[in-house]
């Protein structure tokens, strides 16, 4: 009997493992290699973020889209919609197994990893970020995209009186990784909008201005840096980027007939006191000892934030960022919500116009009334 028992032992041992090593294969097979190519790495280093197309498995995917749907289905407020914006939808989901293990148990971890140059923690939490049609359009029944929405963007960790981030403090980490869990083709589905290189220009400006002004008014104290032009990045299922925690970063409207489902990693290399270091947003990459061996780094380092120098306090440039208008750095739910409360107050003037030039035309106050129904026509006229 003891063969026996041994025999049963030895294969349902070995039958784990062979599972198990099965389940890593696939795992890798999805995407191929659990590596950055040079060209990827490369990506990283000039634009800030790296694309890597087909990394998480679906029947992983699947069951966090699951969860979160099932979540959906017992219903969300506007007021939870409107407090998700900043932070995440469903805390508790956000932290438990089946979201953290699109980061820890897919080749996710281990791309992040190999990007860094070392081991990266296991992730505990993540936010998930929904994105809903008409999110960011003039209004509910047109979708029409905002206008202004290529021209607004932010950093992570920065105060804001509605994010939770105390006044003095700049929540840094390392990497944003964005895992997604929907396929999003169009340029306004909510995507997630990159300012390629822009994790140059803010190192540049740091350097220059120092760090107290962002610490106490955080965006508010941003001048107009000049930025290329914003990517709003298309993605599939399963798609994963990598973006520095210094890339300026932004929210395409959603005009698309789809709810946009992404989830959000901050990877954080540093621990304790030195969790929130600011010494990293002048030293990109300190914390990436993988990007630093890289051949050529200094003599490209150096090249880069020669040319990034340019772009520091190039207020209304032609194309920067931050020139005129609405744009700059701004959360752009911020803007959304200034751009609704203009929009508010001037429809009430336009019906307080109206009111008053009726008034004046039925009390036969012909004169007066004629300049306001001028205004009102005017507006009719542009309005169509």
């Amino acid at each position: 009997q003891e063969p026996c028992v041994f025999c049963f032992v030895f294969i349902l041992t070995h039958g784990r493992v062979w599972k198990a090593a099965t389940r890593y294969v696939m795992r890798c097979a999805t995407r191929g290699s659990i590596e950055l190519t040079p060209q990827e790495r490369e990506h990283l280093l000039v634009e800030g973020f790296v694309h890597l197309k087909g990394v998480v498995p679906w029947n992983v995917g699947g069951d966090a889209l699951r969860a979160i749907n099932a979540r959906l289905g017992s219903g969300v407020s506007k007021d939870e919609i409107k407090q998700a914006s900043k932070g995440t939808f469903f805390a508790d989901l956000a932290s438990s197994h089946t979201i953290t293990s699109l980061f820890n148990n897919t080749p996710v971890k281990g791309l992040v990893s190999h990007a860094l140059g070392q081991q990266c923690t296991r992730m505990h939490g993540a936010q998930i970020a929904l994105r809903f049609p008409g999110e960011l359009c003039s209004d509910a029944e047109s979708f029409v995209p905002v206008p202004w929405w290529r021209q607004t963007w932010h950093m992570d960790g920065m105060h804001d009186p509605s994010n939770g981030i105390p006044k003095g403090e700049i929540h840094t980490f390392t990497c944003l990784v964005g895992v997604y869990l929907s396929e999003v083709q169009e340029e306004c589905g909510g995507n997630f909008v990159v300012f390629p290189g822009s994790h140059w220009v803010l190192q540049e400006h740091f350097r220059a201005h120092g760090l107290e002004g962002a610490r106490e008014s955080g965006l508010k104290d941003m001048s107009a840096l000049l930025f290329r032009d914003p990517v709003s990045v298309r993605v599939q299922r399963g798609d994963v980027i990598i973006a520095h925690y210094q890339l300026a970063h932004s929210i395409a409207p959603n005009a698309s007939a789809n709810i946009r489902y992404a989830l959000y990693f901050r990877v954080n290399m540093c621990t304790g006191k030195k969790q929130h270091d600011t010494d990293r947003m002048r030293d990109l990459w300190c914390e990436w000892p993988a990007m630093r061996s890289m051949p050529g780094f200094d003599s490209k380092r150096a090249a880069l934030e020669k040319a990034a120098a340019v772009g520091v306090g190039e207020a209304g440039h032609s194309g920067a960022a931050g020139g005129g208008g609405r744009g700059g750095p701004r959360y752009v739910h911020d803007v959304l919500a200034a751009d609704l409360d203009a929009r508010e107050g001037s429809r009430q003037r336009l019906a307080d116009a109206e009111s008053e030039a009726n008034r004046l035309f039925d009390e036969h106050k012909w004169v007066e009334a004629q300049p306001l129904f001028r205004e009102l026509a005017g507006q009719c006229v542009q309005n169509w």
